[in-house]
């Protein structure tokens, strides 16, 4: 995995198609595939997990070894309900029975099965019984990663932190299972769909979480380019964030260590908006070391600088003309993947940006958070003017993000100590807010 910026990981439910692959291949180097459909019925077991583990072998087929492949766990079907808690432990019997026969050989990365709540089940959030279930999961799985050691490069250790008995559970789960194994290297952050629905933040929820997790990496220190994943995202100041703290993170943070850190992201909404709102897609065009946008049925006559296959040109043609003559469009799934070339060329706007305007290195030679506002604030009212869909009515967003980055800047710089790190991360999680609490 090239470690230049914050990278997309797409998300899908079946086995990408040659077409759909072709279309988004010059833009996307990664891939997630759940678990999930193997798990989530009501009779699942080592037949169902059978049926999707051959899935899982032909889609990396499909995608070869130059690209990225990513597998979910599938606990979600536990936290809403489609599996029944009691059902819980011969869960993670079958996820760990995939990790141990499969992920080796047909995957890059696989997400550790966490169960941070029963939704459908209130009578089960409680302390104990999440905190055996996490440490149930997580035992089990270090017993086959210490079986097959090359499977540490593949595991990421999932955090959820969202409420403080929450990260507690997790804390104690990973001092007891991971905190001295000095061959844990991956991790992710967990439990953000839906966060700012419920709670109404306005900033990024997951850059307490991404410290601390820059500080096992750096203090494990192994020549090894690190994952830190962050799952369920897409909100573009979300979007600005991510590659600010991965170039701060290599650049100057890990610049004189062995170890390197790689931040990725998925979500699925990009592919699942743009089934929505093809008569209003966006688009991106390189024009002249810049960029043109509007809507993709207006720019057809420019569609081929952003579609390089010829036939899957002719497919979008077709459907964009349907669009324009107001008829229905013939291949929806397909032309839904406009939206996921529109998403990564924002996303590399975002980064050509960040490198233009020197902001990571404005951050770092500022002494404090309100010179780097006064220097920062122009550039993104520019930045607004510039690519209002993008930057646009997000300035306060923004300036909110690198608030938070330096009160944790900060921290890295004149004191890095464990104890200041945990009382930092505790009024983060209060600054969340999350209405809902895990009983006693």
């Amino acid at each position: 995995m090239s470690n230049t910026t914050a990278q997309y990981v797409h998300t899908t439910g079946d086995i990408i198609a040659p077409n759909q692959l072709k279309l988004i291949d010059s833009y996307v180097n990664n891939y997630l595939f759940s678990l999930i459909k193997g798990l989530r019925q009501g009779n699942f077991g080592f037949n169902t997990l059978h049926s999707v583990s051959q899935e899982i072998k032909k889609y990396r087929q499909v995608l070869g070894s130059k690209r990225k492949f990513f597998i979910d766990s599938g606990g979600y079907s536990i936290i809403v309900g489609e599996v029944s808690p009691r059902d819980t432990f011969k869960f993670i019997e079958c996820y760990n029975m995939f990790l141990e026969k499969d992920a080796l050989e047909n995957c890059d990365y696989i997400f550790s099965l966490d169960i941070p709540i029963f939704l459908k089940y209130p009578e089960h959030n409680n302390i104990k019984t999440i905190y055996e279930a996490n440490s149930r999961s997580i035992s089990e799985s270090v017993k086959v990663l210490n079986k097959i050691p090359e499977l540490y490069n593949k595991y990421v250790f999932v955090w959820q932190f969202k409420l403080l008995k929450q990260y507690n559970i997790w804390k104690r789960v990973f001092r007891e299972n991971l905190e001295n194994n000095s061959y844990i290297k991956n991790f992710a952050i967990g439990g953000l769909v839906s966060l700012r629905g419920v709670t109404g933040i306005k900033f990024s929820p997951f850059i307490a979480m991404v410290y601390k997790i820059l500080k096992l990496i750096h203090d494990k220190n192994l020549n090894y380019t690190s994952l830190i994943h962050i799952l369920g995202v897409y909100h573009l100041h979300d979007r600005v964030i991510m590659p600010f703290l991965h170039k701060l993170f290599n650049e100057y943070y890990l610049k004189d260590k062995n170890c390197k850190t790689q931040i990725t992201y998925d979500t699925v909404n990009y592919a699942l908006s743009g089934l929505y709102k093809l008569k209003e897609q966006i688009i991106f065009i390189p024009e002249n070391d810049e960029y043109i946008s509007g809507y993709a049925h207006e720019l057809i006559d420019k569609i081929h600088l952003v579609i390089p296959d010829e036939d899957v040109l002719k497919v979008i043609k077709t459907d964009l003309n349907c669009v324009i003559n107001g008829k229905n469009v013939k291949n929806t799934t397909v032309t839904s993947l406009l939206n996921v070339i529109a998403q990564t060329t924002i996303d590399k706007i975002i980064v050509e940006e960040i490198d233009k305007n020197n902001i990571v290195e404005l951050f770092v030679n500022s002494s404090n958070f309100n010179k780097f506002k006064n220097q920062i604030l122009p550039i993104l009212m520019n930045l607004e003017k510039k690519y209002p869909l993008i930057f646009g009515n997000r300035t306060k967003k923004n300036l909110l993000n690198f608030q938070y980055c330096y009160a944790f800047n900060d921290w890295w710089i004149n004191d890095r100590s464990e104890e200041k790190l945990e009382k930092l991360i505790e009024k983060f999680i209060q600054l969340i807010d999350f209405p809902f609490d895990i009983n006693q």
